[in-house]
């Protein structure tokens, strides 16, 4: 079984990144976790992203066509997609964790800790970044404003001269008029 220690670290990692401290989980759901639990907490790491859980619920095309009775998996389709959103979040991100559905749906104490302090350690690498980047792109947002901006005086610069040139053209034309008149 993981240490209580390593628990304990763990426990603080997720109360310190998470301002909500409602419905955390506690060290006695560390040391006997349940898939109702694991299933909460990586649903509030998606949440982070904008990811609703009821989203989840939902089977794809491909999982809704691959049965004859798709009813018969509606209970387990959101802890698949889950699974898949989190394989796919540690493969793209490198994250070397084994993780498999057996964590999701029976969770073992040492693995769960594991899991989870892979899944902290990835939010807290986006947040630091998200913090990081926002005056990258603050100053790109800028930069592409001011572009518009300059483009939008330059067509009206291009409308004022044409409508210069139209009018000095307009003058010629009756000057000419009025020395043939004479």
């Amino acid at each position: 079984m993981a240490s209580n220690n390593a628990m304990m670290q763990l426990l603080e990692k997720i109360e310190d990144f998470f301002q909500d401290q409602s419905d955390l989980p506690t060290l006695q759901d560390l040391k006997n976790p349940t898939s109702t639990m694991v299933y909460k907490f990586l649903g509030r790491g998606l949440l982070e992203f904008g990811i609703e859980m009821d989203s989840l619920k939902m089977a794809h095309y491909s999982q809704s066509t691959c049965s004859a009775y798709p009813d018969n998996y509606t209970e387990i389709i959101p802890y698949i997609n889950l699974y898949k959103i989190y394989r796919d979040i540690f493969d793209i991100a490198d994250i070397k964790v084994d993780f498999s559905m057996r964590d999701i749906l029976q969770p073992r104490p040492n693995r769960n800790v594991k899991v989870m302090n892979a899944v902290m350690d990835f939010l807290d690498f986006a947040d630091k970044q998200v913090y990081e980047m926002t005056p990258i792109f603050d100053e790109i947002r800028n930069a592409k404003e001011k572009a518009k901006q300059i483009e939008e005086a330059k067509q009206m610069l291009r409308k004022d001269i044409n409508e210069a040139m139209h009018r000095e053209k307009q003058i010629d034309e009756r000057k000419r008029e009025a020395t043939l008149a004479e």
